[in-house]
């Protein structure tokens, strides 16, 4: 009696370790985030999406601004 419930454990117990393995390894994106987060280059990746988010807003304020400048000349020369 014991050696066959040892024997279910046992095949139970490789099933779930299996199961792990897999899903672990489908998980894996073949080691490239880890190498990036490893080297450094993800967060100059996330560096460079940042910057260029910034350099977009950036110049979006100067466009809103300079017509902010252009109506309030043209509104004081009419008002001349």
């Amino acid at each position: 009696m014991r050696h066959r419930v040892r024997k279910i454990f046992i095949v139970i117990m490789g099933f779930i370790i299996w199961g792990m393995l897999f899903c672990c390894l489908n998980g894996c994106d073949s080691g490239d985030k880890v190498i990036d987060e490893a080297t450094g280059n993800r967060a100059l990746k996330q560096y460079n999406v940042a910057k260029d988010k910034l350099k977009t807003i950036e110049e979006k304020q100067k466009e809103k601004y300079k017509d902010i400048g252009q109506d309030e000349t043209q509104e004081s020369k009419q008002d001349k």
